[in-house]
């Protein structure tokens, strides 16, 4: 395998034996490092090549992508916020963005003097970031011109990348093969492992509770279950060429195969067996979502209540086919959704 870039180196009910198989989306890429998606719009860092491309997952495949913005230094993690891509630049130990709206994009400086950034990801207005040559973790409010750095945990083991639900924090600590989770509840920022015996976990991706862990050495993405408190990893897809950048929706999982200079898909299993049929007929979407949701499949209104994760209710209302409801004023965390047919789903706020 190449060597990567070191200092020194929904919700399923059941689960069901498969043969997992990937789609190559595109091989016209060079070195793929991280993945992020808005929309139907798949951004990809390129790490030597310097740039960031997108490619429309719409598209039949396999499919062309085009390079949005060049002359990056060793891009590795991306994020978005707004209109706005965060590019965590290790090459030039600094995080930048661009305008994604512009014609003709442009990069601006965001945060400079890091030590080699890697993971990214948003938590409100708070961009939360990895670096690798110090081993820790910090953060920057992006409403500020001139943001601060504050570090929040330090200590980690080559932490390369970073996901969120709610008050958590999950990182994938490479060197010591591990998982770990952090409470940002609180300015203790706790720190406790969630599974260990991992082959040199680089990048985490969220579906629903599922964390999705591209383990570098072993050439294949596990996934584990984070609201089980002793969670066992199994095997999503294997024989892989050195997975580096995740990203899921409801439909698929994304990978980024540095090796194989390709991008590639697995399409997640639905259930199939008659027993579910009813609960096919039902989706919650965009899941995970930032502004919106809705439930496809309603053959009539129906009330809702929308419950946090501790049980309590937040809103409640009425809802038919394809009918928004608004969810901006919730804090990113989980949620349940519960029909009035008796019907529940969970859908995640970011």
């Amino acid at each position: 395998m190449k060597q990567i870039y070191v200092l020194t180196s929904i919700l399923m009910l059941f689960t069901m034996p498969l043969i997992a198989q990937t789609t190559v989306v595109t091989t016209g890429v060079s070195d793929p490092y991280r993945l992020e998606l808005d929309g139907n719009n798949l951004y990809i860092s390129e790490f030597n090549n310097g740039v960031i491309s997108i490619l429309n997952i719409n598209l039949s495949l396999p499919t062309t992508k085009t390079n949005v913005i060049s002359g990056l230094s060793q891009p590795m993690g991306i994020a978005i916020k707004d209109d706005f891509i965060y590019i965590a630049e290790s090459g030039a130990n600094k995080i930048s963005k661009f305008d994604t709206t512009s014609s003709s994009p442009v990069s601006i400086d965001v945060v400079t003097g890091l030590n080699q950034p890697s993971g990214l990801v948003f938590v409100g207005n708070d961009l939360y970031f990895t670096e690798l040559a110090t081993n820790k973790i910090s953060k920057i409010d992006v409403t500020v011109v001139s943001p601060t750095v504050t570090v929040i945990k330090t200590g980690l083991s080559y932490p390369f990348d970073i996901e969120n639900i709610g008050t958590e924090l999950f990182v994938a600590e490479s060197n010591a093969g591990k998982v770990s989770k952090i409470d940002i509840s609180t300015v203790a920022y706790t720190k406790t492992d969630l599974i260990t015996g991992l082959s040199y976990p680089v990048a985490l991706a969220l579906n629903g509770t599922d964390l999705h862990i591209a383990e570098y050495s072993a050439s294949k993405v596990s996934k584990i279950d984070v609201t089980n408190p002793t969670p066992v990893a199994t095997d999503v897809v294997s024989s892989l060429q050195a997975p580096i950048g995740l990203v899921a929706n409801m439909g698929s999982l994304f990978i980024a195969e540095f090796d194989g200079n390709r991008i590639s898909k697995f399409d997640f299993p639905t259930l199939s067996t008659n027993s579910f049929n009813q609960l096919l007929d039902y989706k919650v979407y965009p899941n995970p979502s930032r502004d919106f949701i809705s439930v496809s499949g309603l053959k009539t209104s129906e009330n809702y209540t929308i419950y946090n994760s501790l049980g309590a209710e937040i809103m409640k209302g009425n809802i038919s086919e394809n009918q928004k409801v608004d969810i901006q004023s919730l804090s990113n965390d989980l949620y349940f959704l519960s029909l009035n047919n008796g019907n529940s789903f969970k859908f995640l706020k970011q």
